[in-house]
């Protein structure tokens, strides 16, 4: 993988930035970013928001959004030992409501995650192959559809996954309010509360409350949409079978474009990076930030919007292959 990626991405979330006079003048920004989820397989019970659009629901709207990952992961420090070799399918219901007349929306997202052997290795394998991609370190010693997911915390296990379980994870709460707006040019804020609904044996839950907040800008130039967004987040701690460990606070930043195609399809290629929750002193592994690309097809009608994508870890630390396909109404 080319490592200086992580930080093109970072300069390019700061010279891309637009300003309304750059902006075309003429019609609404385009639909809204596709809402893959960039999870560190280990922080997956986290708050961490999908990307969206600037843009405040009008009405009552809903989606359904499934991301299936291929996921492997084996390192160890002092304190940690991780092992990870399974397929994830995220599967994510959203709601939100618009509150008449001030511009503002609350919204909630109810996450689901199934674990399982899956299917996808030999696939993954030789799509990397492929493309020239590097393998994880010590995944070549596992066979195909090898199942395991521990998490330890010295000698005692903190959280320990089950082949084929479905589990609810934690429910994320948001208030969404519009700030600004010039033409297709549009700034609108985003605070959010997650309890603690998930189960923290399996790794689906921290059990803990955690808090966070985001800015959002939505800008669309003649046939592009640029979306852009800046968050923080506090995750306060993460309960397991052993007992609570503390997190500092994680720090995303998302970078997306959509191209009008014809007869309702657009393309999407998106950026996300997002900072660990965990410090320095739990070495490079755990605590390295995470970096996801992602493209894919949106698809507008009268119906709703569906969207289909690939996602791609960048710097060997998200899940190394997430496919997702959603639908908007």
């Amino acid at each position: 993988m080319n490592r200086v990626l992580p930080g093109l991405a970072l300069g390019a979330l700061i010279l891309a930035f637009p300003s309304p006079q750059a902006l075309a003048d003429d019609g609404q920004p385009l639909s809204s970013p596709i809402r893959s989820r960039n999870h560190h397989p280990i922080f997956v019970n986290l708050l961490n928001p999908p990307p969206e659009e600037a843009a405040v629901a009008e009405e009552f709207t809903w989606e359904i959004a499934v991301n299936h990952s291929s996921i492997f992961i084996m390192g160890a420090n002092n304190e940690w030992y991780i092992h990870m070799d399974k397929e994830m399918t995220e599967y994510d219901f959203s709601l939100r409501a618009a509150l008449p007349g001030l511009k503002m929306e609350v919204g909630a997202e109810i996450p689901f995650f199934m674990s399982s052997s899956g299917f996808m290795d030999s696939f993954v394998r030789t799509y990397h192959s492929t493309i020239g991609v590097e393998g994880y370190d010590y995944q070549d010693h596992f066979p195909d559809d090898f199942y395991v997911d521990k998490l330890y915390r010295g000698q005692k296990i903190f959280y320990l996954g089950r082949d084929g379980r479905t589990d609810l994870g934690d429910i994320t709460l948001w208030l969404k309010g519009e700030a600004y707006r010039d033409g297709p040019y549009l700034l609108s804020w985003q605070a959010f509360a997650q309890p603690p609904t998930g189960k923290t044996d399996v790794g689906a839950g921290s059990g803990l409350w955690e808090y966070g907040a985001r800015v959002l800008t939505t800008g669309e130039y003649t046939g592009l949409g640029v979306y852009l967004m800046l968050g923080a987040y506090v995750p306060g701690g993460m309960k397991g079978l052993d007992g609570e460990t503390e997190l500092i606070p994680m720090f995303s930043g998302f970078l997306g474009f959509e191209w009008t195609l014809w007869d309702g399809w657009a393309f999407l290629a998106q950026l996300t990076g997002t900072s660990s929750p965990m410090s320095g002193d739990q070495g490079d592994f755990f605590s390295k930030p995470w970096f996801d690309s992602t493209i894919g097809f949106k698809k507008l009608t009268q119906g709703g919007t569906l969207a289909m994508a690939l996602s791609e870890n960048v710097n060997q630390t998200a899940p190394d292959f997430t496919i997702h396909l959603s639908f908007k109404m």
